[in-house]
């Protein structure tokens, strides 16, 4: 059986961790982790873990199991397995205002079977409310297998990777 696996690694922050502990925090979060819910008979494995400034930068994971790409609420990704590779389509947050383009998507390499790839991407936002402004980064690691390791991210290199990463004021 084969499954896609999506690790989507998501941290938030304020300006009050821009430097400092906070900072030393935030810079520590990790860009690939052990998946907890390899075993899952499902087609597709989603686990979401967020760092969050609030928190401390604690891990907060959540996950889902489904049959299909198109039943996760991917926001930003779109994935679908073809025939002998999987297919992946970066969105770009039209909200970024740290990565103006006129380009709204990049298409990523596609993966064969039994390898990875990796997204990692950064944002600031400005809330609508008070007008203070916000920073994420987002690691998207995308996979298909035969068989899913617990370790799989950790212990092998990713096929491809697309980092677009904009200097954060």
């Amino acid at each position: 059986m084969r499954q896609v696996v999506i690790q989507h690694l998501e941290t938030t922050w304020t300006k009050r961790s821009r430097g400092g502990e906070g900072a030393r925090l935030r810079h520590g979060t990790p860009e690939v982790l052990r998946l907890t819910h390899f075993a899952s008979p499902a087609n597709v494995i989603y686990e979401h873990t967020r760092f969050d400034e609030g928190q401390r930068f604690q891990p907060v994971l959540q996950h889902q199991f489904a049959d299909e790409v198109a039943e996760i609420p991917l926001k930003h990704l779109t994935v679908f397995p073809l025939e002998r590779a999987l297919q992946g389509r970066f969105h770009r947050d039209s909200d970024n205002a740290a990565v103006p383009t006129p380009v709204p998507f990049h298409d990523l390499e596609r993966l064969p079977l039994n390898c990875w790839g990796q997204i990692v991407t950064n944002a600031r936002k400005t809330c609508w409310r008070t007008g203070a402004w916000g920073y994420q980064k987002h690691v998207w690691n995308i996979g298909w297998f035969e068989r899913v390791q617990a370790e799989v991210f950790l212990t092998q290199y990713p096929y491809s990777t697309f980092r677009e990463m904009a200097y954060l004021r």
